[in-house]
């Protein structure tokens, strides 16, 4: 029977995680009738974490695989046909203690001791050769043959090349808009909030490690503050906790914000309630009608002139026509004629229009600023819905990579609905400005009506 072939945690972790290249050099190390062996180390760095890179200042929750990912992660193992070892341990202790020490200034306790394991167990096995495959590239421990043969132990390079690495799913923000002191739009004091996100979920917080750059992207170092942020968020490392703190954010900043904006820039309809406009307008409509009125007042003022002086019937005349044209004025409560009346409510329009094109300014400038910033969040959340559903046949044969991607899909819907918070703030004030737009196009041709009016009768 061929010899078993060991697995290091890197190994085993891009396995899990579907990466088609060195799945099929399992597949093919399986049908060569080969044994797929972890040993106790790696099972352990698996499933429950490296207590050897636990980071001081951090609960130990937040540091290990979280009981539904160790459970996918078992059935992964399954699912690959790989075996855990036992065997090592019938090699007497303080032997292993001795192979622990070896290469002890070269590499880390956790290699040391994937290595002694693997020694011991192939002693135990009558092995030879044990061959062990890594996923470590470069100068690391486990991919550095000359170092593992001190272990008697050949290291062998896996096939790796991760179904995902084309486009890593970051939360691409590089176009959000810059914070700024304008009106309104000042509430919106993102790039902080960005910059936290990315801390929290930046490439060291990534479950999915190990992952190649994308093709084409600068240097961190020489990337915008916003970009920078933008590239450092995972989007299968954002947890909904975090996202819920976006939330707040944008919350907090969109109800100031209309606050402040609606008392700059008041609804048409309350400027026109506290213009009094309609009071004028019935007052201007009941002399009007009165001054055209060929009523029983005309026909009255008819026949008594036919019986008036002819000296007489200019003033006459003038006492009839004031008595006929007269109404309560909005303006001061005064009975005035249709002329007065007139000229107030011409000049009431003319109030408001001008109260309209004051608060109208800005608002086009606002709106745009804030739609960007929708814009820019939701078309994230969407390229994040589309490497998903691009990318979700890659990952259902393997339960643990399934498991990571969904977060992405969560991420991604979340962005979308951020987004389309957003950009109905955004609506919201574009809205306001339309119904300017409208009722400055009614109060001057309102203007043009009275003018001509008053002109038949001027």
């Amino acid at each position: 029977m061929p010899d078993p072939l060991y697995l290091d945690s890197c190994a085993l972790d891009a396995a899990l995680k579907g990466d088609a290249a060195i799945n099929k050099q399992l597949s093919e190390a399986r049908q060569a009738g080969r044994r797929l062996l972890i040993i106790q180390q790696v099972e352990i760095e698996t499933l429950y974490g490296n207590i050897h890179t636990l980071k001081k200042g951090k609960l130990l929750l937040d540091q290990v695989p979280p009981p539904d990912l160790r459970e996918k992660k078992r059935t992964g193992m399954q699912k690959i046909g790989v075996e855990i070892d036992t065997k090592w341990r019938e090699v007497p202790a303080s032997e292993y203690e001795n192979w622990i020490s070896i290469g002890k200034d070269n590499a880390s306790i956790s290699d040391r001791k994937v290595l002694a394991q693997v020694k011991a167990s192939a002693k135990a096995r009558g092995i030879a050769n044990p061959e062990i495959l890594t996923a470590e590239v470069d100068s690391k421990a486990m991919a550095n043959e000359k170092f593992t043969q001190k272990f008697g132990v050949r290291s062998v390079r896996s096939w790796s090349t991760y179904p995902l690495a084309k486009e890593v799913p970051r939360v691409n923000l590089a176009d959000y808009p810059e914070d700024n002191e304008g009106e309104v739009t000042r509430h919106f004091k993102d790039n902080a909030v960005w910059e936290k996100l990315s801390n929290d979920s930046g490439e060291d917080k990534l479950r999915l490690k190990n992952l190649p750059p994308v093709a084409g992207e600068q240097p961190m170092s020489v990337r915008t503050q916003v970009a920078l942020a933008g590239a450092g968020i995972a989007a299968q490392a954002v947890s909904s906790e975090m996202m819920s703190r976006v939330f707040d954010h944008f919350t907090n900043a969109i109800n100031l914000a209309r606050l402040e904006f609606d008392a700059r820039h008041p609804d048409a309809f309350q400027l026109r309630a506290q213009a009094g406009l309609d009071r004028y307008k019935q007052a201007y409509e009941t002399a009007l009608m009165r001054a055209n009125l060929p009523s029983n007042l005309k026909v009255a003022e008819a026949v008594a002139l036919a019986f008036t002086k002819d000296s007489d019937i200019a003033r006459a005349k003038a006492v009839w026509d004031a008595q006929i044209a007269k109404v309560v004025s909005a303006k001061d409560g005064a009975v005035s004629g249709y002329g007065k009346v007139a000229g107030e409510y011409l000049t009431a329009l003319g109030d408001l229009d001008e109260k309209l094109v004051s608060v109208g300014l800005g608002v086009q400038d606002i709106a745009a600023d804030i739609k960007k910033r929708g814009s820019v969040i939701l078309a994230a959340g969407e390229a994040l819905q589309q490497t998903f559903w691009k990318n979700l046949v890659h990952t259902l044969p393997f339960p643990v990579v399934y498991y990571e991607w969904m977060n992405v899909k969560n991420t991604a819907d979340s962005f979308v609905n951020l987004g389309s918070t957003v950009l109905a703030f955004s609506a919201y004030i574009s809205d306001r400005l339309a119904a300017y737009e409208v009722t400055l196009k009614q109060l001057q041709q309102e203007m043009q009506k009275v003018s001509d009016e008053l002109n038949k009768f001027g």
